[in-house]
């Protein structure tokens, strides 16, 4: 009996160190010793007798019922062993062996409660397990992002550094480029500088040799003008020294033509432009000349002329000069004979983007019926149909209210 009671205070000692073994060898499940000290804390002392049967007494004094239990008992045999202290007890009350009987009782009592204070605490455990096994996870989250955010820190400075050196690379490419721009714009300067002074010495001699080139031609239409004037002066001579009036009157037109030219060259040598001849003025002169030279009974006849402001080049002018010239020595010879007073008009206008048209005019009586300008053998006619061709126009004559010639031609380039 007494080695019972021996066994069951064991076996409550051992429930009691069970419940109170420290917490911390059940949360290091990492510790490879963690198995060995659960054995231990879960498991019963053994006893000195190991795995030999227990025979309970079966005196005739203190009979109870023969029960082997073993001295290890695991946790799945608690309840048989339990059910076994229960048999005991209501043996001993059966043979009324009270005493007996209560000291199990009181062994039950304490198994139970020490057996629900391991359970009690095994659910605490469990639950503090599950605990720490939750915050572990959450501290393995947290080292997870905290490693995930350091390492993507650290690729964001790597990040950084790559894109700083690329920068600075950069950087010396277009700080090399920008050298080498400048070294090349500053060779082309210097290079462009001495074109600009040779051209400048180029255009300072050309601008010589033009000066020099006007100053040659100004003499030259100067010359010119004055040997016409020298020929027209021998013709007015020669004229005044013939009592021929036929002839009188062909050296005096053949000084008007003269002096028309001349007129074009001096008009060239007063002007500053050698290219060009202001028409208007020429026409007036040469108009005034001819109004002096045939205008021999001083009639009133009005001049109008207008040539809309258009220049033309000595090549043009010459030829239109001696047309216009032409045309008003016949217009004081034969459109105002019976007449004191007239007028005559002479314009020059653009006809349309590629041509110019001179118009003569006068008032007279007009041409004679049948008039046939290519019938006819006048020396001026000729001469006004010659001069028209140089210039690429053509000629035509209407009668209505006086004479009138129109020259259409093509439009020179001053």
């Amino acid at each position: 009996m007494k080695l019972l009671i021996h066994i069951l205070f064991c076996y409550c000692v051992t429930a009691q160190a069970v419940a109170q073994r420290p917490d911390s060898l059940l949360l290091q499940d990492q510790n490879p010793n963690h198995q060995r000290s659960k054995d231990k804390y879960t498991k019963p002392a053994i006893n000195p007798v190991k795995d030999k049967p227990l025979a309970l007494p079966t005196d005739t004094i203190k009979p109870v019922a023969t029960s082997t239990v073993s001295a290890t008992i695991p946790p799945s045999k608690h309840e048989i062993y339990l059910k076994d202290l229960k048999k005991a007890e209501e043996r001993f009350v059966a043979k009324g062996n009270y005493k007996d009987a209560y000291e199990i009782s009181l062994l039950l009592k304490q198994a139970n409660d020490s057996l629900a204070k391991n359970e009690t605490r095994q659910r605490i455990l469990q639950e503090k397990l599950r605990y720490d096994s939750l915050q572990q996870s959450e501290r393995n989250k947290t080292y997870r992002k905290d490693l995930f955010q350091k390492q993507t820190e650290v690729e964001s400075s790597r990040k950084i550094v790559y894109l700083a050196i690329a920068a600075l690379a950069l950087a010396l490419l277009l700080a090399l480029a920008f050298y080498r721009n400048y070294r090349n714009t500053k060779k082309a300067n210097r290079i462009i500088a001495q074109q600009q002074q040779e051209t400048e010495e180029k255009k300072r001699i050309i601008e010589i040799s033009l000066t020099e080139k006007e100053t040659l031609l100004k003499e030259i239409h100067h010359r010119v003008k004055n040997n016409l004037q020298i020929i027209s002066s021998l013709l007015n001579l020669q004229a005044n020294r013939t009592e021929d009036e036929q002839l009188k009157r062909i050296m005096n037109e053949a000084k008007n033509r003269i002096s028309s030219m001349a007129l074009i060259h001096q008009k060239i040598y007063q002007s500053g432009n050698l290219s060009s001849v202001d028409f208007q003025a020429y026409i007036e002169q040469m108009a005034q000349s001819i109004d002096t030279n045939f205008n021999n009974e001083k009639k009133n006849i009005t001049q109008h002329i207008d040539t809309h402001g258009i220049s033309l080049d000595i090549d043009t002018s010459i030829p239109l000069g001696l047309i216009i010239n032409e045309l008003l020595t016949n217009s004081y010879k034969y459109a105002f004979e019976g007449r004191s007073s007239g007028s005559i008009t002479i314009s020059l206008k653009e006809k349309n983007a590629e041509e110019l048209e001179l118009h003569v005019s006068d008032d007279g009586k007009g041409l004679p019926a049948g008039f046939d300008p290519s019938a006819l053998n006048s020396l001026g006619l000729k001469l006004v149909k010659g001069l028209a061709s140089q210039v690429k126009g053509s000629v035509r004559f209407e009668s209505h209210q006086g004479t009138h010639c129109f020259i259409d031609f093509k439009k020179p380039q001053v």
